[in-house]
């Protein structure tokens, strides 16, 4: 992935070293980063350019509480699962609770037949952007048998009263 060029033009009169301004100079930067959705390590790096340039020129070296918590928001926010990705059931599916790894068997079958569904109706269209080796009609027979296995775990949870919703 290329670094994005995170560049911040500093005038003279900023540079007057005291806690505020150095905030203040850190919130500027990282209203630019998410600006251009840095990512975490785009963020660090930039980070370490920006302590090295100021300690050069200011004779300072930024590390304030508003670096770390800002640092910390962005690669909490990365690191967010999508709920539509399979790896967002990964944890629940570990989990000693039932409930949880059935909801989790359920998101994941769901997640796999939403792509199955979005594929074939592509592949009906003509505008899928490859070719699949199965014939659409197994595709389609396949995607019958998991719809159907996903109405009996929206059944069982009714029974069992698991909200797949949470």
């Amino acid at each position: 992935m290329p670094m994005l060029n995170i560049h911040m033009e500093v005038r003279g009169n900023e540079l007057n070293v005291n806690h505020e301004t150095v905030v203040a100079l850190c919130d500027k930067f990282f209203k630019k980063c998410d600006k251009l959705e840095a990512s975490p390590l785009e963020v660090g790096v930039a980070i370490g350019l920006m302590q090295e340039h100021m300690l050069k020129e200011c004779g300072v070296l930024p590390v304030t509480e508003a670096v770390m918590s800002h640092i910390k928001a962005i690669a909490s926010h990365e690191d967010e699962a999508d709920p539509s990705e399979l790896k967002s059931t990964v944890d629940d599916m570990l989990s000693d609770d039932y409930k949880k790894r059935f909801v989790a068997e359920y998101r994941q079958t769901k997640i796999r037949y939403d792509k199955l569904d979005a594929m074939t109706v592509k592949y009906e269209a003509g505008t899928l952007d490859f070719k699949p080796d199965c014939p659409l009609e197994l595709l389609k027979e396949q995607k019958g048998f998991m719809g159907n296995y996903l109405r009996c775990l929206k059944k069982r949870a009714e029974i069992e009263g698991i909200d797949l919703e949470g």
